[in-house]
């Protein structure tokens, strides 16, 4: 009975570690998505109770998984082209060598094809295709942003799979050539700092250079009902005077004290004490901070 328990009780350990830290990978990439937010509508929420606190964990848990499937999609686009990747690689060596000789080994290796990249492939083109309906330069930007992640991963991967090496290497009572060279071939400092460098590309490039960030970031919430698109409002005097006539709404009825409106957009509720919108005035975008007990968002 008991060489059944060990291996059951490593399992279960190994499974709420990984699950203990993709729920804090979670809430920190989620944490930044909704940061990179409130930048980008010039807003940030003040005066959080507690329950607040806890409803933005929750969002931001659910922000952070919608962005790592994201980069996993693109990751994963990034692999199925690698072929072509390596092939252009291989090319470019070849030149550099005529003139430079190699005088050891290339310090990370890319990462091979892998079919069970295929899957997660298929939805990184749904992506793209919906993401170049309203941003046509990502029809390119991402492909090629899927390609950097791919070599950032590869650097990762590569470090990581040299750092095992070492330790595997070092760990041993044998004392063989191998051994006796691999620090001088491999700097363990400088494995990690390239292991974590590179993790770190992967996680915030799409943010950086993905030129979607808007949308991905509108996106997430969406989905999380911090951001709702031409939603009915009813809004209290005197903010109500401060809305265009043109949106208010002869379709919905006017409740008591309330004017209804719509073509508006709800650009963050739920938490704080306020709720800001926007609309269009004369041709131009302008927003509006309103507090939460002169506003009914439907």
């Amino acid at each position: 009975m008991k060489s059944f328990d060990i291996p059951a009780a490593s399992i279960i350990d190994s499974i709420t570690k990984s699950v203990t830290a993709l729920t804090k990978l979670g809430i920190f990439l989620g944490g930044i998505c909704i940061f990179a937010y409130c930048i980008k509508i010039g807003y940030f929420p003040q005066d959080l109770s507690i329950g607040d606190g806890a409803l933005f964990l929750m969002v931001a848990t659910c922000f952070g998984i919608i962005y790592a499937f994201f980069v996993v999609c693109l990751v994963s686009l990034g692999i199925c082209l690698s072929p072509a990747t390596r092939f252009v690689c291989k090319i470019a060596l070849s030149i550099v060598h005529r003139f430079n000789k190699p005088k050891k080994l290339p310090a990370h290796e890319l990462a091979p094809f892998d079919w069970s990249a295929a899957f997660p492939a298929l939805f990184a083109i749904f992506i793209v295709l919906g993401l170049g309906k309203r941003e046509y330069s990502a029809y390119w930007n991402l492909p090629l942003l899927s390609v950097a992640l791919y070599l950032f991963y590869s650097v990762f991967r590569s470090s990581r799979k040299r750092l095992r090496d070492i330790s595997r290497l070092q760990s041993s009572p044998l004392h063989t050539h191998e051994k006796g060279t691999v620090a001088m071939q491999w700097n363990p400092t400088y494995l990690k700092q390239s292991q974590w460098a590179a993790l770190a590309m992967v996680v915030v490039g799409p943010l950086l250079f993905g030129h979607v960030s808007g949308q991905l970031l509108d996106a997430a919430m969406r989905f999380g009902k911090i951001r709702l698109e031409q939603p009915i409002i009813y809004v209290k005097a005197p903010y109500a005077m401060m809305l265009p006539k043109e949106l208010v709404s002869k379709a919905h009825p006017t409740l008591s004290d309330y004017t209804p409106f719509e073509g508006t957009t709800v650009l963050f509720n739920g938490f704080g004490r306020n709720t800001i919108i926007s609309f269009k005035d004369n041709g131009k975008d302008r927003t509006l901070k309103i507090p939460n007990e002169q506003i009914i968002v439907e």
